[in-house]
């Protein structure tokens, strides 16, 4: 590969669940938008405020502007980019998935937009989950039908594996299980005092984050498999706070931290975490908005241009499949991906009774554009 500059790009993405409530003035929400980034990526849930893009067009000012938007009802995803990187942007997409009622409704599903950089491909994911402590299996569900259901350029591969870099991020609902999630008789006064007394005295939040549902969930690898997170012990939970204070919580929710940023990466895509964090000065909601900071080097694929044909081939020889459910014999390995222009596929032979293997090297074509990447 070849380093385009030696300058990072640094990426900021961020979260809140606005609810429904305007925002508050600049100078506030500056420091959760915070400057010197290359590329924005907003993501809201429960933001009807009609002027939102136009405030955070502002907000950011003449040097950025907005590549591409989505929305599903009241989940909303801006990408904004430094104007100086416009001539390296392409495949500009979005896509989203609805997991609400019947799976068609929109008040709860995700919104994704993408861009590739140079070679670097992201997509930028922000979803608002299902809601209720009791509901982790629903939660775990509706990533899973997102990631799914999100079409790019190819339908058949899914969003995990079309990009260089996924995040995932907004209102993922995940609560923590220290206490149960009620009203007076569901919660006992003195628990919940103990817990305030571990989050704003001692700032305990180890035993805390050690009863996320999140963190649970991708431990037992029930969702999200794959991905990386931040330490979430750097701030303090981020709902059910109570509106237009700096950070006090609601009695009838056990705190927790709702609002997140994930992120996958494929091999040889490096990328760095520079900052995770809460902003608590923003007090119009009752959740604390959510940012991350990445960083990464932009490089190019090297690529060979074939004049006569446009055409080359990637000959697999070597694939070993360890595990089959049902016949193998009626098994098939299938070869999709953007560059193809066909799915290819080929039938296996048995090794023993656990391996099965290529019956002989296949050779892949590939086209793009006259373009061939080398890999």
């Amino acid at each position: 590969s070849a380093v385009v500059s030696d300058q990072p790009i640094r990426v900021w993405i961020g979260t809140w669940n606005a609810g429904n409530a305007p925002p508050p003035d600049a100078v506030t929400t500056a420091k959760w938008v915070q400057p010197g980034h290359d590329v924005y990526v907003v993501g809201t849930q429960e933001c009807d405020y009609k002027n939102w893009i136009e405030y955070l067009g502002n907000l950011l000012g003449s040097e950025y502007v907005l590549i591409t938007s989505n929305k599903l009802q009241q989940i909303q995803n801006l990408l904004y980019v430094r104007k100086s990187l416009c001539p390296r942007i392409s495949r500009v997409r979005d896509s989203r998935e609805a997991t609400g009622i019947g799976h068609t409704i929109g008040n709860k599903g995700g919104v994704a937009v993408s861009i590739t950089i140079d070679d670097i491909s992201m997509c930028f994911i922000c979803c608002h989950l299902n809601a209720h402590n009791s509901n982790v299996d629903r939660r775990n569900g509706d990533a899973r039908e997102i990631l799914e259901g999100l079409y790019f350029d190819v339908y058949s591969v899914d969003a995990y594996h079309q990009y260089d870099h996924v995040f995932f991020f907004g209102d993922l609902n995940y609560r923590t299980d220290w206490l149960n999630e009620g009203r007076e008789n569901d919660c006992k006064k003195e628990w919940y005092d103990a817990y305030l007394d571990a989050i704003f005295e001692r700032q305990e939040l180890r035993p805390l984050a050690e009863k996320d549902q999140l963190i649970s969930e991708m431990r037992a690898r029930r969702v999200l498999v794959g991905f990386n997170e931040g330490d979430i012990k750097q701030f303090r939970p981020t709902f059910k706070v109570a509106r237009n204070e700096p950070i006090a919580y609601n009695p009838q929710r056990t705190p927790a931290w709702c609002d997140r940023v994930l992120w996958k990466s494929q091999p040889d895509c490096p990328i760095q975490q520079t900052a995770y964090t809460s902003v608590e000065d923003l007090t119009t909601s009752d959740h604390k908005p959510v940012y991350a900071t990445f960083e990464f080097t932009p490089f190019m694929q090297p690529v060979a241009i074939d004049n006569n044909r446009g055409s080359a081939s990637i000959v697999f020889s070597d694939l070993i499949v360890s595990r089959v459910d049902g016949d193998p014999e009626r098994t098939e390995i299938k070869f999709t991906a953007p560059f193809l222009p066909q799915q290819f596929s080929t039938q296996l032979i048995s090794i023993n009774e656990s391996k099965f293997a290529l019956p002989s090297p296949i050779a892949v074509p590939m086209f793009i554009n006259n373009k061939v990447r080398i890999a």
